[in-house]
């Protein structure tokens, strides 16, 4: 009877030992967050040096999401690591995705995301992407979206915007506040499909072709 309270005493000193010391180092992980950030919990930190131009070869999974920031880098969690490439070229990054991962946009998980910070952006091309931008202010943006893609804006100022859209392209303007593109050019074509919603231009020049479908209501 004794030998088995001691074994209960010791099997219970043991659990809590393990419960303490897991809480501990829990803590210890948690308080390595920068709880202040929005992406505090994206673990990974790549920094760059000035781009203002980006191209994405996508495999449709996950989102890049490009947020305007006075930085360039790139914030990733482990869902993500060792599934895309980078590399800058004179002024132009690149994200190149691992195309074994190639799949329908039905399947997408858009919790898998990377996330560009960027100081400036002047052009995006992107194929096979899912694409999220927030832009504060921007001259001139020239956009090129084409593959099974999707692509949604959301600026606060936009100087002009130029957009070529085809292929399979889904693309979302704004779902939040209004916003300001004072000239806004689309030229959609393909089976590519365009919505524009809250937006406030000066001059708008949108043409189709093919089977694209636009749908702008000012």
């Amino acid at each position: 009877m004794k030998i088995s309270k001691l074994l209960i005493l010791i099997l219970t000193a043991f659990i809590c030992s393990a419960l303490v010391y897991e809480k501990v180092v829990l803590k210890s992980e948690y308080d390595k967050i920068d709880k202040s950030s929005r992406f505090g919990q994206y673990k990974y930190t790549d920094e760059y040096e000035h781009f203002s131009h980006v191209v994405v070869n996508g495999n449709n999974q996950g989102l890049v999401s490009f947020y305007q920031k006075g930085t360039t880098l790139i914030k990733y969690k482990d869902n993500m690591k060792e599934k895309f490439t980078t590399r800058i070229n004179k002024d132009t990054l690149y994200l190149d995705f691992d195309k074994s991962l190639l799949s329908n946009l039905a399947k997408l998980d858009r919790y898998k995301r990377v996330v560009v910070f960027y100081d400036t952006l002047q052009s995006i091309q992107f194929t096979n992407s899912n694409i999220y931008i927030q832009a504060n202010k921007l001259k001139t943006l020239k956009a090129n979206g084409k593959g099974a893609s999707d692509f949604c804006l959301h600026g606060s100022k936009l100087d002009s915007l130029i957009y070529n859209t085809t292929d399979d392209n889904t693309t979302h303007f704004n779902y939040g506040n209004p916003s300001h593109i004072d000239n806004l050019i689309i030229k959609a074509s393909g089976d590519s499909k365009v919505w524009l919603k809250n937006l406030i231009t000066k001059k708008d020049v949108i043409t189709k072709s093919d089977n694209a479908f636009v749908d702008y209501n000012k």
